[in-house]
């Protein structure tokens, strides 16, 4: 026990460095992954569509089909932080905060109309109570166009640094033509997934801070070396990101494809149409038939954004910008000296930065001569806009005291349309509903500053389409989507476009039996053919006009999701016109589903941006957290680990009754119990996944962090788990329970330990476990006031000291009836103290006595009028709670990584201190063998569940495809199921290898055995997760393992060309093949065969992982040998036990028999 803290000393930063292997691996690379077969989109399926040209939407939920993609210049950048101090006002206002009651925003307009008229009934309604935007009248052609210069890109200062720029001449080929390439070449290696890579950076650059250009895949396959900034650009300029100066914006021209009446689909076509140099001729010479000026009759402007400065490259009726809207701070009518900036400001915090009777505001203003105010947000409850009013010292100084209170806020100016601008009324198709049009508002890239993107489409490799995924109009979308299918699946309700149809009209078109909005950018009279443009996904498509329909004015709120770009500084080769079609291979790969960071840096004669993308590189992303890691494993080490185990010494009790006799049901915790609760709350081990500052990888940070505490947590890791699962509940319901957010949702990701709160989850009662359908009998009263009386038994409620729960419960109507069954589910919120402090209707009746856990306080309640509110749709209860159920089954895999962990570096540590029969430990071949083994298992059970926490990332940050959801259904349930048996048996085993000190309790070593075998009950057992696995096959016909044979192949790729795994590899598709033939042939013995068919998948996956990950470190002998030793195993147990007949009819009444033979109780049986 005296060395304990010695060993934890050692091992802790061990584990740290251990972690940087797996992260920098997940960070490396993001594989391709190739589509799901079932679910590809069938384009020929659609009679009425046919696509020319260019309909690339591959990437985000995309309206149209995938083709060959062309290459781009892709960055990798960091972000960067700069402001001045400001500690005076920060010690001002110390202490004055107080929460504020928030203020409400409008939700966006078409949400509510939508819901009224679509939702109320099953039919939409007819055309005579809907209204229809009409888009040709008062049309008018631009004959303005503005010339932008190029805008300086922000080059940060983090990640990578140049040290040395040595001129270089590089010679490639791309199919056989010869390029020679002057460049200058960064004197330091960089490490890249696949190939050694060599980046090459413009001799103008000075410093290539935090950006990586990854110009050796683009040369290769078409492309000419160029700068990634401008020769008539700095290499470096001052971050625009607060700037409230005025900019001088160019029109934005609307997009104009290659309109000759004889456009063929052939490669070369596609190429030629495809070139922005040919592109910008075809705009601007107006020499076809067809090529007529493309208007619209309203402005298009910027959407205000959290981390948007849309600079509202906009046009008015006229063809002119109306005053303020193309401008990122001025608005209205101020005058140069006296400016307005507006940002977005999370709504949560607006307490805080008004404080207790305005103190923190009136500081602000009072050091700043500001004025500061702020106001609904149009587009989203979750942030109000702020608005700073003065001349431009005034303002910087006041957004600096708010950055410095508020370091985690987004302060980019954001763009608002033009309150003064008048629009014309819509045309409608009966006089008596007359509306106005609401304002079109065009997403666009802002000015000056990075922001996160994904591309939505490609139409040539300089060409391509972006939408902003992290801004609060986009999570609208999907539901405007839905809206809009349901509308027009209505034959005859929708009327189509008036003849003659105009070009630059916006309407509704089909695509792939869904309809999405459009805008018509050329017109075939002769063959009654469209050209239009998907504005929400970008891609071209030509299309008949009789396919078209009118949009409906409400469809029309939404801003333009897709934003037009071309690459900056990359054309193609030297002696080609247009770009090769491998070169779109390439940035469909380094593209694909990914989150990346665009910069405008200049604009086109039409006015469509020239960007720089950035890929954000997950080992650079690792770095920003590594000391962090390192630090808090210190910690871990020391402290954390003293606490959990005088969590061990101090098990939780329950008062029932105070000295006078009342019933107090009081739970008495350890100190350490607490302490471990603060702790959690100020290392944000909820908090980091939420507050998602490195974007996807996020989850992968909470992640790494609770792999260190869960050991030494004293089981707090527990209630740990189901904070996160509500949180995350109470994210996907946000929009129907605002209140949520705006108050529990704050208390569960705080960082602050007086305003933490933790949360239950109370599903189990007596009538059964995971058999919640038929064993809840907690039944719900509604009251006057829109709350329910909760009465019923929970037998078995983890975390009983928690702030909050979710549980379920039946509704029971006036007449005392309820449903029974799932179907009559219904998911609840509730907190356990009520204003005054007491219990809410809560009985504690006992405190468990288990044989593991004891530390964590667990209770038998009854629930009698507890005060509730039901958060789900009545019925919908067991769908509410899954997010739950997720999060809590990766914190379960997690926490069975961690203790394998924890056990296999206390005897790893051991082995060099125990002398045996004159030698130690580490000397005996037999026992090192021993510990191997267990190694293997320990580093597949972590592989494997940060590579779940790397998928659930994605989903948090919006950018998971449908195969990422896909592989989180069924990794999910996979991992926990498998880590947890891994874990018995490793924590058994390491336990021996202790010999009789691991049986002492007082060594610590035992609880740890004890702990970990509530890691095969906990959230389903083995047997009743391998069912779920089972049930996600069914319910998704077969495309999850569709889903699951394509993220394998794809993990296999690498290690193909490795001839030291090419039997492993041949190993584990092997086993691929025959688990997918046998769920495909033998559907009659699936469930019975559901748990080796388990096991079976989770070896494959982890097989695939290792292979993947000793290609993707540098093929270190260490991991090679891992890979092997895991891909020996039986791979496809299923197949193997059912050539023995394991699973045929006769076998089940051969188990029956020898289980029950003997046995008394006939009567039973």
């Amino acid at each position: 026990m005296r060395n304990l803290r010695g060993i934890l000393t050692v091992s802790i930063p061990v584990v740290s460095g251990l972690l940087f292997g797996f992260l920098w691996y997940f960070g490396r690379k993001k594989p391709k992954q190739k589509p799901i077969e079932p679910l590809k989109p069938d384009s020929e399926n659609h009679d009425k569509t046919k696509t020319t040209n260019s309909v690339n939407i591959p990437h985000c939920s995309s309206p149209a089909a995938s083709r060959k993609r062309k290459a781009c210049q892709i960055s990798r950048e960091g972000n960067k932080e700069e402001g001045d101090q400001n500690d005076s006002v920060d010690e001002e206002m110390e202490g004055a905060e107080e929460k504020m009651p928030l203020m409400e925003s409008e939700e966006i307009s078409f949400l509510k109309s939508l819901e009224e008229e679509v939702l109320e009934s099953s039919a939409i309604p007819n055309t005579e109570s809907t209204a229809f935007v009409d888009m040709t009248q008062n049309n008018e052609t631009f004959e303005e166009k503005n010339k932008s210069e190029s805008k300086a890109a922000e080059i940060s200062e983090e990640s990578v640094v140049v040290e040395k720029i040595v001129p270089v001449s590089h010679t490639l080929s791309d199919k056989g033509r010869e390029l020679s390439l002057n460049s200058g070449d960064v004197e330091k290696s960089v490490s890249k997934s696949c190939c050694e890579q060599v980046i090459p950076v413009n001799e103008t650059i000075l410093e290539c801070d935090k950006s990586v250009l990854l110009n050796d895949a683009f040369m290769t396959t078409g492309i000419s070396e160029q700068s990634i900034v401008s020769e008539d650009r700095p290499g470096k300029v001052e971050d625009l990101s607060l700037s409230t100066s005025r900019i001088e914006e160019p029109l934005l021209e609307s997009t104009m494809i290659d309109n000759s009446p004889d456009r063929t689909n052939t490669e070369s076509q596609k190429a030629k149409s495809g070139s922005p140099e040919h592109r910008r001729k075809t705009r601007t010479s107006g020499s076809s038939d067809h090529m007529t000026e493309n208007v619209m009759d309203r402005d298009i402007r910027d959407s205000s954004s959290e981390s948007s400065n849309d600079s509202g490259k906009g046009r008015s009726v006229a063809g002119t910008l109306s005053p303020g809207a193309g401008h990122s701070t001025p608005t209205g009518s101020a005058s140069p000296s006296q400016l307005t900036y507006h940002f977005n400001f999370p709504s949560f915090e607006c307490g805080r930065l008004i404080g207790r009777n305005g103190r923190n505001i009136n500081i602000i203003k009072e050091k700043s001569g500001a004025n500061i105010s702020l106001t609904a947000n149009p587009f989203t409850t979750e942030y109000q806009l702020c608005v700073v009013e003065g001349n431009q010292k005034q303002i910087d100084i006041a957004l600096d005291c708010i950055s410095r209170k508020f370091p985690e806020v987004d302060l980019t100016p954001i763009a608002l349309p033009n309150k003064d601008s008048s629009l014309p009324q819509a045309p409608v198709l009966m006089p008596e509903i007359m509306q106005v049009i609401p304002d079109i508002a065009q997403l666009n890239l802002p000015e000056g500053v990075s922001v996160d993107v994904v591309v939505s489409s490609i139409v040539d490799t300089g060409h391509l389409f972006l939408q902003q995924p992290t801004h609060p109009s986009f999570p609208s979308l999907e539901r405007l989507n839905q809206f809009m299918n349901v509308c027009y699946h209505q034959n005859g309700v929708v009327p189509q476009l008036p003849r003659p149809i105009e070009i630059g009209v916006i309407c509704a078109a089909p695509l792939m039996d869904t309809w999405y909005r459009a805008q018509i950018t050329a017109v075939y009279d002769d063959t009654d053919e469209c050209d239009i443009k998907y504005v929400d996904y970008g891609g071209f498509s030509r299309t008949t006009g009789s396919s078209l329909r009118q949009i409906r004015s409400d469809f029309m709120t939404l801003p333009f999701q897709a934003c037009e770009c071309y690459l900056g500084n990359v054309t193609p080769l030297q002696d080609e016109e247009y770009f090769s079609g491998e070169s779109a291979a390439v940035l469909e790969e380094l593209t694909q589903g990914k989150m990346l960071q665009a910069q405008v840096v200049g604009r086109s004669d039409d006015g469509v941006p020239y960007v720089h993308i950035y890929q954000i590189n997950g080992d650079k992303v690792f770095k920003s957290f590594e000391g962090d890691l390192e630090r808090f494993g210190q910690r871990v080490a020391t402290e954390i680990n003293e606490l959990g185990l005088q969590c061990e010494r101090e098990p939780p009790r329950v008062e029932h009754y105070d000295a006078w006799g009342r019933r107090v049901d009081r739970l008495i915790t350890s100190p350490a119990w607490r302490k471990q609760h603060d702790i959690a709350a100020e290392e944000g081990l909820i908090t980091i996944a939420y507050e998602r500052q490195f974007k996807e990888w996020s989850r992968l940070y909470q992640m790494a962090k609770l792999y260190l505490f869960s050991p030494s947590s004293g089981l707090y890791s527990c209630p740990l788990a189901m904070t996160d699962g509500a949180a995350k509940i109470i994210e996907g319901i946000s929009k129907d329970y605002p209140w949520l957010m705006n108050g529990p949702y704050q208390h569960l990701v705080s960082r602050d330990p007086s305003q933490f709160w933790t949360s239950g989850q109370w599903m189990t009662e007596r009538g059964g476990g995971s058999d919640v359908a038929s064993g809840t009998e907690t039944y719900a009263i509604a009251q006057g006031d829109g709350s329910y009386h909760l009465h019923g038994y929970k037998w078995f409620s983890s975390a009983t000291d928690s702030d909050m729960t979710f549980t379920l419960a039946r509704v029971v109507d006036n007449e005392g009836q309820f449903v029974k069954g799932t179907k009559g589910l219904s998911l609840f919120y509730l907190e356990t103290r009520d204003k005054n402090g007491d219990t809410n209707g809560i009985h504690i009746q006992k405190l468990k006595n288990k044989l593991g856990t004891r530390q964590l306080p667990t209770a038998e309640l009854l629930l009698d009028g507890a005060v509730a509110f039901k958060v789900s749709d009545e019925g919908r209860g067991v769908a509410g709670i899954s997010n739950m159920l997720t999060i809590s089954r990766l914190h379960n895999s997690m926490s069975s990584a961690s203790i394998m962990r924890r056990i296999l570096n206390l005897a790893r540590d051991y082995a060099t201190r125990r002398r045996a029969f004159g030698n130690l430990l580490k000397d005996y071949p037999l026992h090192i063998q021993t510990l191997a083994r267990l190694e293997v298992e320990a580093r597949a059970a972590t592989l494997l569940t940060l590579e779940i926490a790397r998928y659930l990332g994605r989903e948090d940050n919006g950018i998971a495809t449908e195969q990422d959801q896909m592989m989180i259904r069924l990794l999910t349930p996979l991992a926990k199921l498998y880590t947890g048996k891994q874990a018995m048996s490793v924590v058994s085993e390491g336990i021996e290898s202790f010999g009789g000190q691991g049986y002492i309790e007082d060594t610590g070593i035992p609880v740890m055995l004890r702990d970990a075998q509530v890691l095969t009950i906990w959230e389903g057992t083995t047997n009743i997760l391998s069912l779920d696995v089972l049930r996600a096959v069914i319910k998704t016909q077969g495309k999850v393992l569709m889903a699951f044979k394509s993220d394998v192949d794809e993990k296999l790729k690498a290690a193909e060309s490795q001839t030291q795994l090419t039997d492993d590899v041949n190993r584990v598709r092997t086993a691929l093949d025959n688990v997918i033939e046998f769920a495909v042939q033998n559907q009659d013995k699936m469930e019975l065969a559901a748990r080796d068919f388990s096991f079976s998948l989770a070896r494959i996956y982890i097989g695939a992982l290792l292979l993947d990950h000793a290609v993707g470190c540098g093929m270190r002998p260490t991991d090679i040998y891992m890979a092997k030793r895991w891909c020996e195993k039986d791979l496809c147990l299923v197949l193997t036990n059912n050539s023995s007949q394991q699973y045929d009819d006769a076998v089940k009444q051969q188990d029956f028999s020898l289980v029950f033979e003997d046995y008394t109780q006939t009567d039973r049986l």
